[in-house]
């Protein structure tokens, strides 16, 4: 399934830019669905469409039944049209498997019911690394007032060092690309 990035043109072209997505436009159409992430799967495509998605922690929601990918980086999560959809699908979603030993057997947090837009005293972590050469002005400007909009609404803005995340998602892209990486038999 394509989809439309919002306000994006190609620049030798009047017509919109398509990637391909997934389940994500689906979520478009149905009031939430499930897809899978390894290295933005349900977050890319969700930000592309401007509906919510989540890639829970590992363990937190069973992999049984899902090809793998990268299995350490490989996890299910819901998109819906709406973080509080998301919370709800992520409670039904979430627990104990026995069928998925990566599962945490952990008591499922009750996130609908603790949803809150006030992020007064919240810390947030900003990887240095996620500033690049080459990126446009436009966008560094939007990341500075993203930065400016969460410090203006009470959070604390902490600058954190992720220095293999770049390297470790070129690396799982490319070794896909060439075939390097292949899916288990279920």
């Amino acid at each position: 399934m394509a989809e439309e990035r919002p306000r994006q043109r190609a620049a030798h072209s009047r017509r919109l830019v398509r990637r391909l997505g997934g389940s994500s436009g689906c979520a478009r159409i149905a009031p939430g669905v499930t897809g899978t992430d390894t290295g933005g799967s349900i977050r890319q495509p969700a930000a592309f469409t401007g509906i919510a998605g989540i890639k829970p922690t590992y363990g937190r929601c069973s992999r049984y039944g899902m090809v793998a990918f990268a299995s350490s980086l490989d996890q299910a999560g819901p998109m819906a049209q709406d973080v509080r959809d998301c919370a709800i699908m992520l409670e039904a979603m979430a627990g104990f498997d026995p069928r998925d030993l990566t599962s945490l057997d952990l008591p499922v947090p009750q996130w609908e019911a603790n949803l809150s837009a006030d992020i007064r005293g919240k810390r947030i972590g900003i990887p240095k690394e996620y500033r690049i050469e080459g990126v446009p002005a436009e966008i560094d400007r939007a990341w500075d007032q993203g930065i400016a909009w969460l410090r203006d609404a009470g959070a604390e803005i902490v600058e954190v060092s992720l220095p293999h995340a770049l390297r470790a998602s070129h690396l799982l892209y490319h070794r896909a690309r060439r075939g390097l990486v292949q899916p288990r038999a279920l």
